[in-house]
């Protein structure tokens, strides 16, 4: 229970933060695009209308270690922990807020 309360109050302060690195409305900033190492740049011209890009194989050997560093991680428990903890506290909340109907004899 403590571990996914940790994980939700971790989210949430992640969310935070995020929001607080966003530029104030009415500022014109350009990002500048990003490029990843060993990867082709991208193409100045987008695909035209109707067309869906091609996207390319990711490397085998990187996709491999990308793998199995999801699973030393348990990356694909987290969802779940997250899940539970948020079906939980829900649960727990409309329990609270909604009285049981008693049925009453007349």
């Amino acid at each position: 229970m403590r571990f996914s309360l940790g994980i939700l109050a971790t989210t949430m302060l992640m969310a935070g933060t995020v929001s607080a690195q966003t530029p104030a409305t009415g500022t014109q900033q350009k990002t500048p695009a990003q490029h990843q190492p060993g990867t082709t740049a991208p193409s100045a011209n987008p695909p035209a209308a109707g067309q869906v890009p091609t996207l390319e194989k990711p490397d085998p050997v990187k996709e491999a270690a990308i793998r199995h560093l999801m699973g030393i991680t348990q990356t694909s428990k987290l969802g779940d922990n997250i899940s539970g903890a948020i079906t939980q506290q829900v649960r727990a909340v409309m329990g609270r807020a909604i009285q049981p109907i008693s049925c009453r004899s007349s």
